[in-house]
């Protein structure tokens, strides 16, 4: 009988040294960020991770990032993986990490533990703004914005151009008068765009909105509204490009058929009677007057308008009035048609904001006139863009706007989970179900293992009882069941930590075999193995404090059965 309990003492004795050894790792709080730590995960994360998962960032494809951008931003902005990783460290140290994740490692492992019921996981929202911040001071540095000004910005406002050129059938016709021919006018508008969009402006324009819509991601604020507008400056650049377009289109077309005409038509006959009884089309006396202007005079008259409209145009004005004089082109005219055919013609014509907007109007209907006011003012008082108009254009990208409202959610108000015994329903994510998982376990642990620790001392005091009268064979029983048992223990110490990493790899649903598919592969692999690295080394830890335990336990037990067994010839070296 004390043989077989011997056995049975083997299993109790290794139970009870697990148990041992479970309270002092997995049932420990300090022991998880000490793990971590030693593990030099913060590190890893910072440098490694971070840097591969760039480099990764850097082949996807342009609609991977949501659709924002026309080519990979990172490719755009000449940007190396490295620069972009020591930016982001300078805003988030490894250091900086590890005071932020270690308190919730120590929560962790109080969970686990049952001493508390609530993991809260706390976002400190000053790193993302120091982040971006800092990446911002990069991309400013290295000229960045100068390529996605090129790159992302010039193109969308050349489709924009583009598609509202195509969208209007009489476009050719009021386009004319400020962009000429509608085969132009999209090139040229794009020029006067582009003229202030320059990188300075860009890197203005991106510090001023950058902590406004950061506070609103971190959840810091409930709105934003970011106004994007030109200084003075850029808009006397568009003026100017407006000027140097206007100059580079027909002078006499725009004088005549854009000032000229217009106004003649509302003081002259359709039909006018010439000295010699004849008669003159209306176009035919307009036309005798445009033959007698001279290039010079067209282009002076030009220019002086192009002075009054541009600003007009860019908003830089409410109202103009140019005057034209006629009164030469009229003594050069008469000669051909008399005088009286001119006799109703006003030696200056002028033209005003009026005039500007009726032409528009009547070649392209109200929404030219729309079209004027809205670039009027976006020039003169910006362009606004708020979380309503973001929220807009993310509710047609699929869960896209879910998972806006679930990032600021978690980075406003963190991440909580309490423990429910019983959950309803499935929704706990496997994270949830390995923490509760692991805290059920580590309950049963702590309601019974008072269990195993009272069995396994009365096991061995029975292997004594049966296996001898006096207390030298009790003790010698007692000591052999010791020692067989550790020893055989530490032999299986290293199965077992083999075990054990597997079991916990499996139960915590890693993949680990090195085949992880997605856009951010290498990055996955490199996750995969430092968390592999992570179990061995705590299943080391396990396994190599009962290998330590088992050892104090062999020597000791030689020592006592040593003694039991040689105690008569002790005790008569002693007596001699």
């Amino acid at each position: 009988m004390a043989a077989a309990l011997v056995a049975l003492f083997f299993v109790m004795m290794l139970v009870t040294i697990a148990l041992v050894m479970l309270n002092g790792t997995l049932l420990q709080p300090q022991y998880y960020p000490d793990l971590v730590q030693r593990n030099q995960v913060y590190r890893f994360v910072m440098v490694e991770a971070l840097t591969t998962a760039i480099d990764e960032a850097r082949r996807l494809d342009a609609e991977r990032f949501g659709g924002t951008f026309r080519e990979n931003p990172i490719i755009t902005s000449g940007l190396t993986s490295q620069q972009i990783a020591e930016s982001v460290r300078r805003g988030l140290s490894p250091q900086d990490l590890e005071r932020l994740a270690s308190p919730t490692l120590l929560m962790v492992g109080e969970y686990v533990r049952g001493d508390r019921d609530t993991v809260v996981v706390s976002m400190d929202t000053e790193i993302v703004h120091s982040v971006t911040s800092e990446i911002h001071a990069l991309m400013r540095d290295e000229g960045a914005y100068a390529p996605l000004i090129e790159l992302e910005i010039e193109p969308r406002v050349r489709e924009i151009v583009s598609e509202t050129l195509s969208a209007d059938e009489n476009v050719s016709v009021w386009m004319q008068y400020l962009f000429g021919d509608a085969e132009d006018a999209e090139g040229r508008i794009v020029r006067v765009v582009m003229s202030s969009l320059t990188a300075e402006w860009l890197t203005g324009q991106v510090e001023q909105a950058l902590h406004e819509v950061i506070a609103y991601l971190v959840g810091e604020s409930d709105g934003f509204e970011i106004r994007v507008k030109l200084t003075d400056s850029e808009v006397e650049s568009a003026v100017e490009e407006t000027k140097a377009i206007l100059r580079e289109a027909d002078a006499y077309e725009l004088v005549y058929p854009g000032v000229v005409e217009p106004v003649l038509a509302d003081v002259l006959w359709p039909a006018i009677r010439l000295p010699d009884g004849s008669t003159a089309t209306r176009e035919e006396v307009i036309d005798a007057l445009r033959q007698a202007a001279p290039p010079s005079w067209v282009q002076q008259e030009a220019e002086a308008l192009i002075d009054h409209v541009g600003p007009y145009v860019v908003g830089r004005s409410d109202s103009f009035s140019a005057e034209i004089d006629l009164s030469d082109n009229k003594r050069e005219a008469a000669t051909a048609l008399g005088e009286s055919a001119l006799a109703p013609i006003p030696d200056t014509v002028t033209f005003n904001e009026s005039h500007l907007r009726t032409a528009l109007e009547q070649s392209g209907g109200p929404v030219m006139l729309e079209r004027l006011d809205y670039i009027r003012t976006v020039m003169d008082e910006g362009w606004t863009y708020s979380h309503h108009d973001l929220r807009a254009d993310l509710s047609g990208r699929g869960d896209a706007l879910l998972m806006l409202d679930r990032v600021r959610s978690l980075l406003a108000d963190g991440y909580s989970h309490t423990y429910e015994a019983h959950p309803v329903g499935g929704s706990r994510s496997r994270l949830e179900r390995t923490l509760d998982r692991g805290r059920e376990r580590a309950e049963i642990v702590r309601r019974y293992q008072w269990i195993v620790y009272l069995m396994t001392p009365l096991l061995l005091a029975a292997i004594g009882i049966l296996g001898a009268n006096g207390w030298r064979g009790r003790t010698v029983w007692m000591s052999s069941a010791l020692l067989v048992s550790a020893t055989l223990i530490f032999l299986l110490s290293w199965p077992l930590q083999d075990a054990l990493a597997h079991e916990v790899i499996e139960q915590s649903g890693v993949d680990v075999s090195g085949q992880s598919q997605g856009m951010f592969e290498a990055t996955s692999r490199l996750l995969a193995d430092k968390w592999v690295e992570i179990v061995e080394a705590f299943s080391s830890d396990f396994a190599g404090g009962i290998r330590l335990y088992c050892l104090i336990l062999t020597g000791a037990e030689a020592v006592v059965l040593l003694a039991a067994v040689f105690w008569p010839r002790v005790v008569a070296v002693v007596k001699r």
